[in-house]
């Protein structure tokens, strides 16, 4: 299984290796690549049987594939994605307005549909959503 170095993905493979195991069964074989990329061309080559990612990166691989790869499985353990910025650079507010705007306007569910990506759609952005 090929998946990014440091990632969820990557912590999750080792685990259900670990089990398998456990359960006397041949452990997966995870493959750690410093980024998505190596990780595709891993599949693609045939170097790895499957990779684990964020659905949203699976998606969009799909979408650029033309055929190439498919998605084997559901998505599992979903969470939000944030949007990171520095603190006290004056864009926490606009950001947040720009982000309602989108989602009262249908854009935001356009764009999501676009991608492949719109179970992860959020109804109320949040300043610090993650930590509440």
């Amino acid at each position: 299984m090929a998946v990014e170095k440091g990632t969820t993905e990557q912590e999750e493979a080792t685990k259900q290796s670990g089990k398998c195991t456990k359960e006397g069964k041949k452990g997966v074989n995870v493959l750690a690549f410093p980024g998505q990329n190596p990780v595709n061309l891993a599949i693609a080559s045939g170097r790895a049987e499957i990779g684990m990612a964020d659905s949203p990166v699976v998606a969009y691989q799909i979408k650029l594939s033309n055929g190439a790869f498919k998605l084997a499985g559901e998505t599992y353990g979903v969470a939000p994605y944030g949007i990171a910025i520095p603190k006290k650079n004056g864009m926490t507010t606009p950001i947040l307005a720009a982000l309602k705007k989108l989602i009262g306007s249908g854009s935001y569910t356009q764009i999501l549909s676009k991608w492949g990506i719109a179970s992860g759609a959020i109804s109320e952005p949040k300043i610090d959503g993650a930590t509440g």
